[in-house]
């Protein structure tokens, strides 16, 4: 890049790598990373585990009593070649999304390059829960000197949990008063949510007032569960990038065909045994290649994007076609899982959309961006019983709600519209 130099550029790769989600890179951008890895980890050098001394050998009166065969050893955790080093993860098992911190999570992802995120993405959204504390998982090490990573996230100090953004002082009847506000005010309503808003967190989709389905509407969440559709929300207006349980796909996968998955199901449940907990006879097929089938959603690059690009099209053009009114995305749950999904495009959306607004509805994560302040109402709370509070009264056709001391920009020029799944 011109006007940068090589250490300046290496520090903005590491950074983009930190905050890009799990999926597959180019073929030709794939090559040129290993290459680059694999030529810092030559140049790193390799300590090998094996040849370092025990305690007993430096400290040959230690009443430890495996002294002879325990290392002490201070170095980079990144050179170190051994059958498998150790990582202190999070409960997201992802690693950290933060650029350049100085956390072991960090340093080991970005030692090892972007595959090892690869295989923690696959690992958790087959798992669908938060790692607890204690457990482990093991995924390839890639271009670490050791062979192998164990990601466990450690344990907790007891005591008294301190609130997020002090949310034993936050009020959230004011904050509901102003949500009620903006949405009076909003001519269009985008809703987002990611998996604090879902079939496990036991909220129920087809609440109408919450929602104010008289609002001309979108839905974009990374919920795979479309309970939004069967509470009455319009598929046409629904957004899924993360797939949809409802359909499966070959595992090759040999066609961009997904297959609903209720034949699949019944099929299974038919060669359940209650009993012993089997399932009995041939398991499902490809219905295209015969080979190997999985549910339809986004665990590793073999995900078949094909049947939600069409609503991901509508979903801007309707962003592009409303660019001069007033939008209100409404975020709930969504956190940093995976924050390219939902949260980032809608703080880029509020960015772009010269009269949006933005309402973050989370209870460990509610932050929003210094630049958005104004634009951006953070609530701590939780999505499946906290909601109560922000229920919507239908205020009588054409009044509106204008905050105290609120002003809105005239209406401007139309501009493109912003890319839902770029985040910026």
């Amino acid at each position: 890049m011109d006007g940068i130099d090589d250490d300046a550029a290496r520090r903005l790769l590491r950074s983009l790598l930190t905050v890009r989600e799990s999926g597959p890179l180019s073929t030709e951008a794939a090559r040129v990373l290993d290459a680059l890895l694999a030529g810092e980890r030559l140049a790193r050098g390799i300590t090998d585990a094996t040849s370092l001394p025990a305690v007993l050998d430096t400290l040959p009166h230690a009443a430890y009593h495996a002294a002879d065969r325990t290392v002490l050893w201070q170095g980079d955790i990144t050179t170190l070649g051994a059958d498998a080093v150790v990582n202190a993860a999070n409960s997201a098992l992802l690693g950290c999304f933060r650029p350049m911190h100085p956390c072991i999570d960090n340093a080991l992802h970005a030692a090892a390059g972007p595959r090892l995120r690869d295989d923690c993405h696959t690992i958790m959204s087959l798992q669908r829960h938060p790692e607890p504390t204690g457990t482990a998982k093991i995924t390839r090490g890639h271009h670490l000197a050791a062979r192998y990573v164990l990601h466990t996230v450690g344990p907790i100090v007891d005591g008294p949990e301190p609130a997020p953004m002090n949310e034993s002082a936050f009020d959230l009847e004011a904050a509901a008063g102003t949500l009620r506000t903006w949405l009076g005010e909003a001519d269009r309503v985008l809703i987002t949510a990611g998996a604090g808003l879902s079939a496990a967190a036991g909220y129920d989709y087809g609440d109408k007032d919450r929602f104010r389905e008289d609002k001309d509407h979108w839905v974009m969440t990374s919920d795979v569960d479309a309970l939004f559709a069967r509470n009455g929300f319009d598929p046409d207006r629904i957004f899924t990038p993360q797939g949809d349980y409802g359909r499966y796909q070959c595992t090759t996968p040999c066609t961009p065909t997904t297959f609903d998955s209720r034949p699949l199901v019944a099929q299974l449940l038919a060669a359940y045994d209650p009993v012993s907990g089997a399932v009995t006879g041939p398991l499902p097929r490809c219905p295209n290649c015969a080979g190997e089938v999985e549910i339809n959603v986004r665990i590793g690059p073999e995900f078949v994007d094909t049947p939600y690009l069409p609503a991901g099209r509508r979903l801007q053009d309707w962003l592009g076609t409303g660019a001069d009114t007033r939008l209100l995305i409404m975020e709930f749950g969504a956190g940093f899982n995976t924050p390219g999904v939902i949260r980032w495009p809608g703080e880029h959306l509020t960015r772009q959309i010269a009269h949006a607004r933005l309402v973050r509805v989370n209870p460990t994560h509610p932050e929003t961006p210094d630049d958005l302040a104004g634009r951006a109402l953070s609530i701590p709370a939780g999505a499946d019983h906290r909601l109560d509070a922000l229920t919507v009264p239908h205020p009588a056709p054409g009044t509106r709600h204008p905050a105290p001391g609120t002003r809105h920009p005239a209406p401007g020029t139309r501009h493109p519209a912003p890319d839902p799944t770029v985040a910026s």
